[in-house]
C-alpha cells in the first residue's frame, strides 16, 4: 500500500493527502513543510502503539522549542529518527 493510501486510511486532512501525492514516506518526511502534519503522524502512530511515548514527547517538546531559526518541521525531524517513524508506518494494518 502506498504511503498516500495509508494516510487516507488514517484520515489525514485533504491538503496533506493532496500534497503527498505519489511521494514515498522518506520523501514526504524530508520535505514536509508543516510541523503540525509531522506531529499529527507521530501522534497517530503513538496512539496505535507503534511509536513510544518518549518519541511522542520529544515531538511535543520540539514543537514548543523557542529561540531557534529552525522551522517546527525541521525541529521535529531533528529529534525523531525517520527510520523509527518509517518502521511504524509500514507496520500499520487496516
Amino acid at each position: 500500500m502506498k504511503f498516500q493510501e495509508k494516510m487516507k486510511k488514517l484520515c489525514a486532512c485533504g491538503q496533506a493527502i493532496d500534497w503527498i501525492d505519489d511521494k514515498s514516506f522518506i520523501t514526504a518526511w524530508k520535505e514536509c513543510p508543516y510541523g503540525t502534519w509531522l506531529h499529527w503522524l507521530v501522534d497517530e502512530l503513538n496512539c496505535k502503539g507503534l511509536l513510544s511515548d518518549d518519541l511522542y514527547n520529544q515531538t511535543e517538546a520540539a514543537l514548543c522549542q523557542k529561540g531557534t531559526n529552525l522551522s517546527p518541521a525541521d525541529r521535529i525531524r531533528n529529534v525523531i529518527p525517520s527510520n523509527s517513524v518509517q518502521r511504524a508506518v509500514y507496520k500499520l494494518k487496516f
